[in-house]
């Protein structure tokens, strides 16, 4: 895969593009337009690596814009008393420090070299540990701007509105590759990004434009559906057109997608967003975080049957069946393999994967983020990362029975599911993305401004009836 000159310069560009965000929108909105539009826009594969310095490439270009445009623009809102200093923040704080001293960790446990066959890999140091590291704190810049900076109500109501224009927009690139084949990354980046053979689906496409998968295109399209039912479920207008209308269109989309865990998602979404409370459907997403925590206990212990799955799988499509079958037992090795070393992992240079003892030959496929995590980094790591991820679901919890405004309920509730969902998907996929780490960070802040709010005003109420209490 050959880079070429306009992918490159789309990276030198972004830079651009996003400044002029800052100074055209509010910090919150080029925030999070600085991380769909390159998400969504940027080239996949293309980077620049200096040494001793962080790769530049799609997923790193916004997070150091977006925190250019934060320091610049210093974005501020008023926060309630209570709102710093939480027990939930604490527990936020340590995990991303665990999350960062793990991959320093994991590194200085792993000097050995591990050699099968002919491959020999080599063993990690103090180098790759700090390296390790650096890429740890770029990759949580997301959510720490998401946490620290936005969470208001306007936040959220701006982050369903932008998830939506955005699946509006990208719906029409989708539609070009659903009829004439994902060619867009080729025709303007000049290669593509994957194997192609992987977007054919029977006797059509499944649309990528500039994701890098179809997965991936999926799975964002999936997030636009639930948001669209947040705004319908609502009454929330867009462009004097009924939310609904667009909820509609956009599900159809995602069923030419052909990608039946992010149509589940979405369906799944739609019907509890309209469905169900915004307090079950909190309680839903819960339930989906806890159980993606749980995952690799589940796993180790056999209480998933992952035979029964691909059984029933395999009769609705054979396909379908025999690749599940296959991911499981590759989880199965996977997590063998990780066991061995399971507070810190193996570390990095694909020292996790399992390889044939003769020849060296990787024999094995990492599909899931929550195995590669725990590979790389162990229980540490894995509890760290999927911890940080799911910690706003729990803090919305507790949040939503303080929210009085009937629209801000449902909009808590709806990305809080929708954080729920993208958790989920990173146990067979890994589609964790920077603009993922800032949702997450946005739903955490969002569920510790409702709670400070309400202690807010009983502070107040206290104080108005001492003085109406006291003697004049």
């Amino acid at each position: 895969m050959d880079s070429s000159l306009t992918a490159y310069a789309a990276l030198f560009i972004w830079p651009v593009v996003a400044m002029s965000l800052y100074v055209l929108f509010s910090p919150f909105q080029a925030t999070l337009w600085t991380f769909l539009g390159a998400h969504l826009l940027l080239p996949v594969g293309t980077m620049i690596k200096v040494e001793m310095l962080p790769q530049v490439d799609k997923a790193t270009v916004p997070i150091f814009c977006a925190l250019v445009g934060c320091l610049i623009r210093q974005p501020r809102r008023e926060r309630p008393p209570g709102r710093q200093g939480t027990p939930f923040d604490l527990i936020a704080g340590f995990l991303m420090a665990s999350y960062v001293i793990g991959a320093v960790t994991s590194s200085l446990l792993n000097s050995d070299p591990v050699i099968m066959g002919d491959r020999v890999l080599p063993g990690t140091g103090l180098y790759d540990g700090i390296s390790g590291a650096e890429a740890a704190v770029i990759a949580l810049v997301p959510f720490f701007l998401g946490w620290r900076f936005f969470g208001s109500a306007s936040d959220a109501a701006h982050m369903i509105k932008g998830l939506v224009v955005a699946g509006l927009l990208y719906s029409i690139l989708m539609l070009v590759e659903i009829r004439l084949s994902p060619q867009l990354h080729f025709w303007v980046y000049g290669y593509y990004p994957t194997d192609f053979q992987q977007e054919i689906r029977g006797s059509g496409y499944r649309p990528m434009v500039f994701t890098g998968h179809g997965l991936l295109a999926a799975i964002f399209l999936m997030t636009t559906v639930a948001a669209s039912a947040a705004m319908s479920k609502a009454r929330v207008s867009l462009w004097g057109v009924g939310a609904g209308k667009f909820n509609a269109y956009l599900g159809a989309i995602l069923i030419m997608c052909k990608s039946a865990g992010s149509l589940m998602f979405g369906g799944v979404a739609t019907a509890l967003i309209w469905l169900t409370s915004p307090r079950m459907q909190v309680r839903a997403a819960a339930l989906l975080v806890t159980f993606s925590l749980g995952y690799p206990l589940f796993r180790a212990f056999d209480l998933i049957p992952t035979n029964l799955i691909a059984e029933l799988a395999g009769d609705l499509n054979n396909e379908r069946g025999l690749s599940l079958a296959t991911r499981f037992r590759n989880e199965d090795q996977l997590l063998s393999r990780a066991a061995e070393r399971e507070m810190f992992g193996w570390g990095r240079y694909g020292r996790s994967r399992v390889y044939d003892p003769e020849s060296g030959r990787d024999v094995t496929l990492a599909d899931g983020k929550w195995v590669q995590t725990l590979g790389q980094f162990g229980l540490v790591g894995f509890l760290s990362e999927f911890g940080l991820l799911s910690l706003g679901i729990y803090r919305a919890m507790r949040a939503i029975r303080y929210c009085r405004d009937r629209r801000e309920l449902i909009y808590l509730a709806a990305l809080s599911l929708i954080v729920g969902l993208n958790v989920l998907d990173l146990l067979p996929n890994s589609t964790l993305r920077p603009w993922t780490w800032f949702l997450c960070g946005v739903v955490f802040a969002r569920g510790q401004d409702c709670v400070a709010r309400a202690g807010d005003v009983r502070i107040r109420s206290r104080a108005s009836d001492a003085r109406a209490l006291r003697p004049s």
